[in-house]
């Protein structure tokens, strides 16, 4: 599946270890996806927060941990980002 993403957030706004950050993405075939991307520090603060785990946040781990995720089954998919369809 082709898709891109766009970080609604600059990184220099955030603590690359101890925040989590929204990535909007989009796929070829028009769905549309928010993914929040978290440390492992800021998901304790926020226990109940849906969120792909990163120990640091820079662009190189969004792009591996958005990458992964998209390689998932649909509902995967559809579990951890809010697809826009289904709102």
């Amino acid at each position: 599946m082709k898709y891109y993403f766009i970080l609604p957030t600059s990184l220099k706004e955030i603590d690359k270890k101890d925040d989590n950050i929204d990535v909007c993405v989009e796929t070829s075939d028009g769905k549309n996806y928010t993914f929040v991307i978290a440390t492992e520090k800021n998901i304790i603060k926020h226990p109940g927060l849906r969120a792909i785990i990163v120990k640091k946040i820079t662009y190189k781990t969004i792009t591996k941990a958005i990458k992964r995720i998209m390689k998932l089954e649909r509902r995967i998919i559809d579990y951890y980002g809010s697809n826009d369809d289904n709102q």
